[in-house]
């Protein structure tokens, strides 16, 4: 499974009572399928609490008390985000919790996903070929013994040799 995101904008959302918030609108490409979700800073940073019992997340933005809705500081803030998720997502593993964040859905039927017994919480990205269906032999390019003229080939010598003489 290759699983690619960026965060190309955000968005500024007034609630109900006034109090106003943003979003950031992440772009996730699974295996060429695009969606979008849109998720808020704090939802990022309980991620990375979850994320950090498993593995190294040292490019986390800070948080930020005053300025929060300055289009300066949401830009760099954006492009944090970004770098961050997209360290993430370099991993030989994806925790299922950044795979729930993302909303990818991982229920897909694949050899290699964690471990059987319960303990690993991660979902293994390593793809195996398994060959579906073959040939002994290649049908298209095999003799024929059954006295037959191969028709195409006569067809195509016949057209392009045909003007010529």
């Amino acid at each position: 499974m290759s699983i690619r995101a960026h965060i190309p904008s955000y968005g500024l959302i007034r609630h109900s009572d006034e109090k106003m918030y943003t979003v950031y609108i992440i772009e996730v490409n699974v295996n060429g399928r695009v969606h979008q979700t849109e998720r808020r800073y704090n939802e990022f940073h309980t991620l990375n609490k979850q994320l950090k019992k498993s593995m190294d997340t040292s490019s986390f933005p800070p948080k930020r008390v005053r300025g929060n809705f300055e289009s300066k500081f949401l830009e760099q803030r954006r492009i944090a985000l970004e770098t961050y998720l997209q360290n993430v997502l370099q991993s030989d593993k994806m925790p299922k919790t950044l795979l729930a964040f993302l909303q990818v859905e991982y229920g897909y039927d694949e050899p290699s996903i964690g471990s059987t017994d319960g303990t690993d919480d991660s979902i293994s990205l390593t793809l195996s070929h398994q060959q579906v269906l073959g040939f002994k032999y290649d049908p298209y390019l095999r003799p024929t013994d059954d006295g037959l003229r191969d028709i195409v080939t006569e067809g195509v010598t016949q057209a392009i040799y045909s003007n010529i003489l």
